[in-house]
């Protein structure tokens, strides 16, 4: 098989992990693959960059025949023989599902064989990350890239991903100031007030930083999502040096050329012709707003230099 670094760009959403996975992804020595575990509804609804279906486009359909006749297994049982994902990545869980997230969040070496004998849940979880990164290796192969990059973003998939191939993996930890986030989720889903959004900012970021805990320094980094936009050949350039590549200007024009990222929204970034800083969320929260945040997630921001 060949040596690739599998890298996850871990982050809570609407941090920015879209516009890093395209701007990595236009290095020559890297593939972005977009949200790879969205690669499992690739026989109903989702879209590749390229514009087409994913079932298909030519890149994905082939990237899917090498991995399937690896197992001697058709094409057409991709997604219900290799699955991507399981019940730890829905929005809505169970508290099984809760449990076994908790599990593999807390589980080390040791533990990991007996949390597998006994909980199903974590058995599929470990299951979907070798398909996963199967996937991953035949994208490098395919491809012919050194590094292939997955904003999936999801903490216990990068956590199962550790568990089954530590030595390939790399992390990006992404991070926003927390009250952008949160004014995010409160405009795109309608169920979080800003309080409530923060909570969840908390949770989500926390549950990250447990998933990462035992990876190695050397083999992940936290980048912040305004850095990469006030600076971001000096970011960039970092990113770089963290994956043993040499920084290329290319790829700040990183809308250019064939894509095949997956379950990635380029409209907005469409509608820019450069990195731009997004703070509109500072016009939009208010003082009363503020204060709350502070009180529930002010620490972890104050942590990643945000006052």
């Amino acid at each position: 098989m060949q040596d690739f670094q599998n890298v996850q760009i871990t982050c809570v959403g609407h941090s920015g992990s879209s516009l890093l996975n395209l701007v990595l992804g236009a290095h020559s020595q890297i593939t972005s693959t977009g949200e790879l575990m969205s690669l499992q509804n690739v026989y109903s609804y989702e879209n590749c960059a390229c514009g087409r279906r994913l079932n298909n486009c030519p890149f994905w359909q082939e990237v899917i025949g090498l991995v399937t006749t690896s197992v001697a297994i058709s094409p057409d049982r991709f997604s219900h023989a290799l699955p991507m994902r399981d019940g730890a990545y829905r929005h809505r869980r169970t508290a099984a599902q809760r449990c076994h997230e908790l599990l593999l969040l807390t589980a080390n070496r040791h533990t990991l064989p007996i949390f597998k004998s006994l909980v199903g849940g974590v058995r599929r979880s470990l299951f979907a990350a070798s398909n996963n990164y199967n996937v991953l290796a035949a994208v490098a192969r395919l491809a012919g890239t050194s590094v292939v990059v997955d904003s999936s973003k999801n903490p216990f998939r990068t956590r199962s991903l550790f568990f089954a191939h530590p030595d390939d993996l790399r992390v990006i930890h992404m991070v926003r100031d927390g009250r952008a986030v949160a004014r995010s989720w409160v405009k795109a889903y309608g169920k979080f007030d800003y309080a409530g959004a923060a909570r969840q900012w908390l949770y989500r970021d926390s549950a990250i930083r447990m998933a990462i805990r035992d990876i190695p320094e050397s083999r992940r980094i936290r980048l912040r999502y305004e850095d990469l936009c006030r600076s971001p050949e000096t970011a960039l350039d970092r990113i770089c040096d963290f994956l043993g590549l040499e920084y290329e200007p290319e790829m700040i024009s990183y809308l250019a050329g064939d894509r095949h990222d997956v379950h990635i929204n380029l409209r907005p970034l469409h509608q820019q012709s450069e990195i731009q800083l997004d703070e509109r969320w500072k016009e939009e929260v208010t003082s009363d707003q503020m204060s709350r945040f502070a009180r529930i997630a002010g620490k972890l921001n104050r942590l990643y230099g945000y006052k």
